[in-house]
């Protein structure tokens, strides 16, 4: 009863879910995002092609890891923009 996927979602702040497709919790990942639309959330799920399980934590291993921090940095600044505007 722990799961994320078993609370309400309803009123989140956008989210972005960054994921590899050789990723443990990948149904998980597409469930949460799918369960955060239904709830108006502003979501969306990015897949990552060949990337494991905490590929995020792979910067210097991993080229998917420093374009997926680039890309949260991105999507935090705009989130930031919009709500110092």
């Amino acid at each position: 009863m722990a799961s994320p996927l078993y609370g309400s979602l309803a009123g989140l702040p956008p989210i972005r879910v960054h994921v590899g497709d050789d990723e443990v919790l990948l149904d998980d990942s597409r469930r949460y995002v799918e369960r955060a639309i239904e709830a108006g959330v502003d979501a969306k799920l990015d897949l990552w092609e060949g990337m494991p399980h905490r590929f995020l934590g792979g910067i210097g291993n991993f080229n998917a890891s420093a374009q997926a921090l680039e890309a949260i940095g991105e999507f935090l600044a705009e989130r930031f923009a919009k709500s110092n505007a």
